[in-house]
């Protein structure tokens, strides 16, 4: 065991936290944000701690559910991040979401973030957000209303698969299909297979949409006829599903096809949310109670709660 090397590594990682927590006070200072996040498990130094919690809101994000109890007495704003999962997602938009939710922050909010991707003990990134800028704050906070249908770590999964078969597509066009998850059960009550379930056979694991392997099938399977259905777990049930549901005084807007009209529909007879994709603009919409509940354009970035 080689204890100097380790001893070393850890008076760098101390040295180095210690570099960005001043960098943090004169950034604040001049930028004045209404919270500072700190992502670390690391002990801090408690003079500059203290410091900025008197001038700024501090808030402390940890992965590690041990040093959550050891913050608990001290005067700071705690967070603990728990999402786990084999998708590499976007860290700082992802601690966002969670303090929306959490309402320690709101849409309007300005942050100074202090965190590391790949090291929750050494700090290596700054970053100050304007959250009134981001699209995405307003995105979430329109997600997060619909836990009752799914966790949101699945809502927002099946968003990103969605958003994906826009940019990747096929022969450079996005590729048009629905993807419905929550009350799988009473989906596939009213539908039919309009071919063979590719689905069938697999493993709860190996349908899993928060598996990479398994986002990869969906978009594979996404490019042949029908639907497919997610359960509110987010394991695929079924794929190429015909939506027989009634489509009466359903209304999707013009220049909006059969595919639109079939999401809309599913949305209303079941507890779920229905995201159609259109082939022609790449535009996805998601459907909630019959109606269109988040329109993104992923060409413009631009995500829309109507």
């Amino acid at each position: 065991m080689n204890i100097s090397g380790n001893l070393a590594s850890k008076f760098r990682r101390k040295q180095m936290n210690q570099v960005f927590l001043q960098s943090a006070m004169q950034i604040s200072a001049e930028m004045k944000p209404d919270s500072v996040v700190l992502c670390t498990n690391s002990v801090l130094d408690e003079t500059l701690l203290t410091e900025l919690k008197e001038k700024h809101r501090l808030i402390m994000v940890t992965n590690d559910a041990n040093r959550c109890l050891q913050l608990l007495d001290s005067g700071i704003a705690i967070e603990h991040y728990s999402k786990k999962s084999d998708v590499q997602e976007d860290l700082v938009r992802d601690i966002v979401f969670m303090l929306l939710n959490s309402k320690q922050i709101t849409e309007s909010s300005t942050i100074l973030f202090l965190y590391s991707k790949n090291d929750w003990d050494c700090f290596s990134q700054i970053l100050y957000l304007e959250l009134g800028n981001i699209a995405e704050a307003n995105y979430l906070k329109s997600l997060s209303s619909l836990t009752h249908i799914a966790p949101l770590q699945i809502l927002e999964t099946v968003i990103e698969i969605a958003l994906e078969l826009c940019r990747e597509g096929r022969e450079g066009k996005p590729i048009g299909t629905i993807l419905v998850v929550g009350d799988h059960k009473k989906v596939l009550q009213s539908s039919r297979s309009l071919v063979f379930n590719p689905f069938k056979g697999y493993t709860i694991r190996e349908r899993d949409i928060l598996k990479q392997e398994v986002r990869d099938s969906v978009k594979e399977m996404a490019k042949i006829d029908g639907a497919l259905v997610i359960s509110d777990r987010g394991i695929v049930q079924a794929g190429g599903q015909y939506l027989d549901f009634r489509a009466t005084d359903i209304q999707v807007g013009p220049g909006l096809g059969s595919r639109h009209t079939a999401a809309a529909a599913v949305s209303r007879g079941t507890t779920c949310m229905a995201v159609a994709i259109s082939e022609s603009t790449g535009v996805v919409r998601a459907f909630v109670n019959g109606e269109v509940f988040l329109q993104i354009n992923p060409r413009q970035n631009s995500p829309i709660k109507l």
